[in-house]
């Protein structure tokens, strides 16, 4: 096996109770690693028509090259399956350090399908792998579940695990490490819960070896050396970064009249310095804290006087989703919100964007008291927020419903007009920025495999930080397409999204695969990679490009088509309050015409289907015509 590269993948049947680590073919390779590897397993794992929380469904953990090594930013892994929350493919990145752990026990890659017979926990240790029974740590939040693995098993093992929303199989769980780091979006908590799998627990003590160790270190010390001169001279993205962490945004967004507020209501909240980066710098701050091999530590310890604790502090998207898009103010609220989230395992974005609807719904009169258990739900309320982050993470009454997304909540109101301002897309909850006043978003949003997403393809720093007009579609689907593809490279390599990326990162790749890696440059946005490529027995593939059309493919097996690609009534129909410039509403005819052009960009056909060239040009027609033809 070919440099960094673990060289195998565990296949795991719960139902069978097997276990088989099979070499990684060199047709694998083509995808790079983590993300791109596991949307390739994932496809080839699960049928079309599968249930996502039946046993068909498999869940994929996977690691890229640069895991393991020296190489800065390296921590994260990636976790696919199909989604219980919107029915088609979804994947998600976690930090920390459990890919790491995960490379030196030899993996590139864990497949897991099938159920449990009982609740069980999945170790690895080395070249061993083994059920252990879970009955013990059911109830258990997912913080103690790791302490009590940590304390049985030793405190060098990793562990991944769900909190009681996984075990209940809520369809916004997520899965919890390191207290603070999630794969946190579609509902992954939910898949482990439905295979009876309580955790995961990885330790590992194989060397990671790169294949040309002079020129590796060269390039990563050079990266080092870059990052640590940039953080002296207070240069201002790593200085903030470093300083606040993703909080940071809140006074950029506001001050842009993005930031998403009542539920989407508005773009500007008039509290939002009660709940910046600054408020929590000046109110809750302890330390900073980082994933393994990271120079920046963008998380942040925090501790609050009214609920008496530390813990790791909220992101930006916690932020608007539980403070400014609920109306809440309260820094320490958000920051306990945050920690009880974590501990059911629960999304904290579905989570408020849910609950910020059912708001907006209570005070238009489309539900009411006896809807929610009686509850007062005013914006601004606090106690009724902790109170519904409660039933949503137990499965208990209303939070039932609610915990199932905003989608399928808003479907049950009788009202219709609750439909159109359910803020989702694909049934996939927003994240925080307002796409009236970042219109690339709008695309971003639509377009993104897993639903509304602004991980695929994160316009705003064009349009907020750089000097792209935000206010127009003009230039904007080749944007979408380059980010999307170049944020492909990031999670496949894997590194982490506040590094970003540069061409060099194609070098240190090679340098530690031996492969043939090369930057495809773009002519538009010449700033931007637009692709990487690898090339194997003489054929180049581009890994990013790939990717999409595999995802896209998965999606369109799983019933959605080009009407799917569409944003909630609201944005083309309400002006965006308090935006800058006021007024601002979403063209029907403009982003149609955007949609479009995303369409011919790829080369696919006017319902956004691949095209047999297309797919036979990237050298996976092979893979996945069956499904097309």
């Amino acid at each position: 096996m070919s440099g960094s590269y673990g060289g195998k993948v565990l296949w795991v049947d719960l139902s069978k109770g097997t276990f088989e680590r099979k070499p990684l073919p060199q047709q694998y390779l083509i995808h790079l690693g983590g993300k791109a590897l596991a949307a390739r397993l994932l496809y080839e794992s699960v049928p079309t028509g599968t249930d996502p929380l039946g046993q068909g469904n498999a869940i994929i953990f996977s690691v890229g090259p640069l895991n393991g090594t020296s190489a800065m930013f390296s921590a994260k892994g990636s976790v696919a399956f199909k989604s219980p929350l919107t029915g088609g493919y979804c994947d998600c990145t976690m930090g920390g350090y459990w890919a790491a752990e995960l490379k030196y026990a030899g993996l590139d890659a864990i497949v897991i399908v099938g159920v449990a017979s009982k609740p069980s926990y999945l170790v690895i240790n080395n070249s061993d792998t083994y059920l252990m029974d879970a009955d013990d740590l059911l109830g258990k939040t997912v913080s103690e579940t790791e302490k009590a693995l940590k304390e049985v098993l030793g405190r060098d093992f990793k562990v991944v695990s769900i909190g009681k929303a996984g075990e209940k199989q809520v369809r916004i769980a997520n899965i919890g490490h390191e207290m603070g780091r999630q794969a946190g979006r579609g509902g992954a908590g939910a898949v482990m819960g439905s295979k009876n799998l309580k955790a995961l627990a990885i330790f590992g003590t194989k060397e990671v070896r790169v294949s040309d160790p002079v020129t590796f270190e060269k390039i990563n010390s050079e990266f080092f050396e870059q990052v640590i001169k940039l953080r002296c001279e207070g240069e201002a993205w790593t200085d903030s970064v470093n300083r606040y962490g993703t909080p940071m945004f809140v006074d950029v967004m506001n001050e842009h009249g993005i930031l998403p507020t009542r539920n989407f209501q508005s773009g500007f909240f008039e509290d939002s310095q009660k709940i910046s980066g600054n408020a929590m710098r000046k109110e809750v701050f302890v330390k900073s804290r980082g994933c393994q091999t990271c120079p920046i530590s963008c998380g942040k310890l925090v501790r609050t006087k009214k609920y008496n604790g530390v813990t790791i502090g909220p992101e930006y998207e916690t932020l608007y989703s539980l403070g400014s898009n609920c109306g809440i103010n309260d820094i320490e609220a958000i920051c306990k919100f945050n920690e009880l989230c974590d501990e059911y395992g629960i999304d904290t974005i579905s989570t408020g964007v849910v609950i910020s609807f059912a708001m907006e719904c209570y005070e238009k009169g489309y539900i009411g008291k006896t809807d929610v258990d009686g509850l007062d739900l005013k914006f601004g309320n606090i106690n009724a927020v902790f109170e519904l982050i409660e039933k949503i993470g137990t499965r208990k009454s209303v939070g039932e419903l609610m915990g199932q997304g905003v989608k399928a909540f808003a479907k049950i109101i009788t009202n219709p007009d609750a439909q159109k301002i359910a803020i989702h897309v694909k049934g996939l909850e927003f994240p925080g920025y307002d796409p009236r006043g970042a219109i690339g978003m709008a695309l971003a949003y639509v377009t993104s495999d897993r639903g509304a997403c602004h991980l695929r393809a994160w316009t705003c720093m064009e349009e907020i930080y750089g000097s792209l007009d935000p206010f127009t579609f003009d230039g904007k689907a080749e944007l979408v397409r380059i980010r999307e593809q170049r944020k492909c490279i990031m999670d496949s390599l894997i590194i982490c999204d506040m590094n970003g990326i540069s061409s060099k990162y194609a070098d240190l790749a090679q340098a530690a695969t031996g492969l043939e890696i090369s930057v495809i440059p773009n002519k538009m946005y010449p700033q931007l990679q637009e692709d990487f490529a690898i090339t194997i027995d003489g054929k180049r593939y581009h890994i990013g490009e790939m990717h999409v059309n595999i995802a896209r493919i998965f999606n369109l097996c799983a019933g959605f088509t080009s009407v799917d690609d569409t944003l909630p009534e609201r944005f083309f129909t309400e002006e965006l309050q308090d935006g800058l410039p006021k007024g601002r509403k979403i063209s029907r005819d403009e982003f149609k015409n955007s949609v479009d052009e995303y369409y011919r960009l790829h080369e696919w056909d006017a319902n956004g289907v691949p095209t047999r060239k297309k797919l036979e040009e990237l050298g996976i027609y092979d893979l996945v015509s069956g499904d097309i033809v």
